[in-house]
């Protein structure tokens, strides 16, 4: 519970040592918050990232960035839009045992307070709170564009740089941008190569509007 959210909170035993019972893990959390209801599941596995679902309140329509959460910093992915004004997102967790708990309820202490504050003023108050932070989110999910731009550039320029070395490193150098992307898609979170949208100033006078029922919708 906290200033404009409550947390309810789902915790499992993982496992049985020698009859002792081992400290509950955190396994779901559900925020309430602001007509919206986030909510996570979290693994007990080593470096799962945490599932995250964000759903608007029924009859209502939401316009949210896609870094809301992810101004929050190195563990926090993008909302990724469905269907039913829902929205999806990772949340990075690292460790196992009590210390991956303690850090699971932390971020999700962080993410409800976050979105407390941000979602009780108007949306254009996002960009000036968090425009370095906004930034910051873009050149991250730039990362891997310009991680392989830079391996392949560099192999078709370093024959030129040292043109006396041995072909067969060439050779060896000219697959290895093919093997680390192909090594990067066999992780749990999938790079993504792509140019993201530019932090903007949001233009919505709200971040909540009554959702419009189409006429056929509503006479059915």
């Amino acid at each position: 519970m906290g200033p404009g959210y409550a947390i309810a909170r789902s915790y499992a035993f993982d496992s049985f040592a020698d009859g002792v019972v081992e400290e509950p893990a955190l396994c779901r959390a559900v925020v309430h918050v602001e007509g919206f209801t986030p909510g996570f599941e979290i693994l007990s596995l080593r470096g799962a990232a945490a599932d995250l679902v964000l759903q608007a309140a029924p009859g209502e329509q939401a316009h949210l960035p896609e870094d809301l959460l992810a101004v929050l910093g190195w563990n926090w992915a993008r909302l990724v839009p469905q269907e039913n004004q829902r929205w999806t997102t990772r949340m990075r967790l690292r460790g196992k045992g009590p210390p991956r708990t303690r850090a699971a309820e932390q971020s999700v202490e962080r993410a409800a307070g976050h979105l407390a504050s941000v979602l009780s003023e108007p949306p254009q108050r996002f960009h000036a709170r968090f425009v370095w932070a906004r930034w910051s989110s873009v050149l991250r999910r730039l990362i891997p564009t310009f991680t392989a731009l830079g391996m392949l550039g560099g192999t078709l320029l370093l024959p030129r740089i040292a043109p006396n070395v041995d072909p067969g490193i060439w050779m060896t150098l000219h697959y290895a941008p093919i093997a680390i992307i192909g090594v990067a898609f066999m992780l749990q979170e999938l790079p993504r190569f792509e140019i993201p949208p530019l932090p903007r100033r949001l233009t919505q006078p709200r971040w909540r509007t009554p959702r419009t029922v189409p006429a056929t919708e509503g006479s059915a």
